[in-house]
């Protein structure tokens, strides 16, 4: 995650990208950090889908033989949704920024108007990809927040059921809205 953070800074203050974080593909046609800003964001993407993929299979591996789901505490109930929806959603971002690169250098036009391509169909990918993203932020603290509060009351929270169906629909409203 490091390199990708030393790339994108170094795009956006050294090479002076302008097209901002959305990276919208008529202001991100014309400039020439985009392309850095680009491998930064793919460094991060392969860094987030390698964490996800590593939390999952370590909660498979390393659970007890005997232990059931709804055993499990809330904060790994919150990172199992959260690398749920960055294995899915990753990839719809990744597809979208790989074909800006394709427009840019080997004359596609997947979202140049004049050559057949949608000018929305950038927005569309790229929201599919961020409103998750907000609840794959928000979804860890939720977790850690009941953990350390369950800690320090010194019992187990009320309402554990609840709860854990509230952080699943929280995953799947986060994919329908």
């Amino acid at each position: 995650m490091l390199p990708a953070a030393m790339m994108l800074v170094e795009s956006v203050l050294v090479r002076r990208a302008r097209s901002r974080w959305t990276i919208y593909p008529p202001l991100s046609t014309r400039e020439r950090a985009i392309d850095y800003v680009i491998l930064s964001l793919h460094a991060a993407r392969v860094s987030s889908i390698l964490r996800s993929s590593n939390f999952l299979v370590t909660m498979v591996l390393n659970a007890p033989k005997s232990s059931q789901p709804y055993n499990a505490s809330l904060f790994l109930w919150c990172i199992v949704v959260t690398a749920f929806m960055l294995l899915t959603t990753l990839p719809v971002l990744a597809g979208a920024i790989t074909m800006i690169l394709f427009d840019r250098h080997f004359n596609t036009s997947y979202f140049d108007m004049g050559g057949g391509g949608d000018a929305v169909l950038f927005q569309h990918l790229f929201w599919f990809f961020g409103h998750p993203e907000v609840y794959v932020l928000i979804l860890p603290g939720f977790g850690l927040l009941s953990h350390v509060i369950e800690f320090n009351i010194r019992k187990p929270l009320s309402g554990y059921y609840g709860m854990v169906w509230s952080i699943l629909s929280i995953g799947f409203l986060g994919f329908v809205v």
